[in-house]
């Protein structure tokens, strides 16, 4: 994981590392808050939270092509997806395929901290991930491994927030396309209780709300899924699967009060469509 690798960095010593060294350690700073904090108010009763697959802001330029070169070489269009983000209205983003650069150029245009951690630093995948966008300080951040296939590992950043003095813990998750058991599911139900906070679990989870999968996550896991609570079970966020981008919230901290896409107009932004939820903090 990242942070073995950070503490590992921290101890060698020998010049032959050096460019590992400073990888390593540049890697250990997951987030950062750019957004002034704000000044006390009323206290918070609602949050808006989204989640969005922005593609690498290439789009829907060649649709259907996933290749990384074909994603490292497209023209980005952040502009489009931070409109599209804006247009949620949301205190919170979960974004997947993303990288670090985006992450920051995207909060910086926003005027929102992040977090943001790769898939799998130093190996394959390296070069893309998952972030967490808070209009709330970020008083902690971290990734954890949730496997793959075929070499491809997956993981998920998570960010613990200060909202007005009660913590929350975001995981932005992307799992593999590939793998049909429920080990990644299973993985990140047992990463939940480490957390000091409740946990609110959003991304591209690449399963159909019938999907067994699902089940494991509200029935075993006791979290909803807000679309389903919000009567919005049959909106697509991705164009030919359905709806496969979630946002899963613990039922005792939360009631929900909206499901919904993004504004049609921001469809074009990426091949996913944001999914944004509004919720009612329950004491």
């Amino acid at each position: 994981m990242l942070r073995d690798a950070c503490r590992s960095a921290r101890s060698r010593r020998w010049a032959g590392l050096a460019v590992l060294l400073l990888w390593s350690l540049a890697a250990c700073s997951l987030h950062e808050n750019l957004r002034p904090p704000e000044p006390p108010g009323a206290p918070l009763t609602q949050l808006t939270v989204a989640t969005f697959n922005i593609r690498h802001g290439c789009g829907v330029a060649d649709w259907g092509n996933t290749s990384s070169a074909f994603f490292r070489g497209c023209r980005k269009e952040l502009d489009a997806v931070a409109a599209a983000i804006a247009a949620t209205g949301a205190d919170v983003v979960a974004l997947q395929e993303v990288n670090d650069g985006q992450a920051r150029a995207l909060a910086g245009r926003l005027r929102l901290n992040y977090a943001y951690a790769p898939h799998n630093a130093g190996g394959y995948g390296s070069w893309w991930g998952n972030a967490v966008l808070s209009r709330f300080p970020i008083a902690a951040s971290g990734v954890e491994a949730v496997g793959g296939t075929g070499g491809h590992s997956r993981s998920l950043v998570h960010a613990t927030l200060d909202v007005q003095g009660r913590p929350l813990t975001v995981f932005s998750i992307h799992t593999d396309h590939r793998q049909r058991g429920e080990a990644a599911i299973r993985r990140i139900l047992a990463l939940a209780p480490d957390r000091p906070a409740p946990v609110l679990c959003a991304g591209d989870f690449n399963m159909t709300p019938l999907d067994a999968r699902v089940r494991l996550l509200t029935e075993e896991g006791g979290l909803v899924d807000t679309a389903a609570a919000g009567n919005a079970d049959g909106l697509t966020t991705f164009p030919g699967l359905g709806r496969i981008d979630y946002v899963f919230v613990p039922r005792e901290r939360f009631a929900v009060l909206e499901a919904r896409l993004v504004d049609a107009a921001h469809h074009q932004s990426s091949d996913h469509r944001a999914y944004v939820t509004r919720l009612r903090l329950l004491p």
